[in-house]
């Protein structure tokens, strides 16, 4: 782990939000009752920063949309079926620290060629990812527990009916998928029946 100074306590009281960057990670930063928690600053439905949401408890309502969440957990209270991305959170002495390392993986390149969703981790990310690599060959996955990363050489498609043969329910495209998809790589199109990530056309006609 690779912990960055975010704040100093001083800075963060109780029952307050605060916004930092970290090494050009936006993290929201709250004071509990049993310690600090550190989000990505990012709601999981539009991305609007949840630092200007609403906090009653430790119930924290996104001010775009009104999405609710448990910053106890992180998990979803409305809808239940999605979870913010934790940072690991430490304070020492008089600073608190975060290490934002695993949300800068999720952004780099493993190979140039490479396309795919990263998706956070769970049931419904599981039953894509199989769909994935049952459509594509050479998709490969990497599980960094939180998140899962999805590479497919040049071009990675996923349709709706494969991925509702692994869950045994209605499954829609785009809203069912964003639901799950924190970041992706390639160039995102997507229809009611297909979703694809692939090279961008500048890319393909400098190969």
């Amino acid at each position: 782990m690779s912990f960055r100074r975010a704040a100093a306590r001083d800075d963060l009281w109780g029952g307050e939000l605060l916004r930092v960057v970290v090494d050009g990670v936006p993290v929201l930063l709250v004071s509990l009752d049993d310690g600090v928690r550190a989000y990505e600053d990012r709601c999981r439905h539009k991305g609007v920063a949840l630092s200007d949401g609403h906090l009653e408890g430790t119930r924290l309502r996104c001010a775009a949309h009104a999405w609710e969440y448990d910053l106890v957990s992180g998990r979803g209270l409305n809808p239940a079926n999605v979870c913010l991305r934790a940072f690991p959170v430490r304070v020492e002495g008089d600073a608190i620290e975060v290490d934002v390392d695993g949300a800068r993986e999720a952004r780099t390149r493993d190979d140039v060629d490479d396309v795919g969703p990263v998706l956070q981790a769970g049931a419904l990310a599981s039953a894509v990812v199989d769909a994935i690599r049952a459509l594509n060959e050479g998709a490969r996955v990497v599980d960094r527990g939180a998140y899962l990363r999805v590479l497919c050489p040049r071009r990675c498609v996923v349709t709706r009916a494969a991925i509702e043969q692994r869950t045994g329910t209605p499954f829609r495209l785009p809203g069912d998928l964003e639901l799950v998809m924190s970041s992706f790589k390639g160039r995102f199109v997507v229809d009611d029946d297909q979703a694809r990530w692939e090279l961008s056309a500048l890319k393909v006609a400098s190969r």
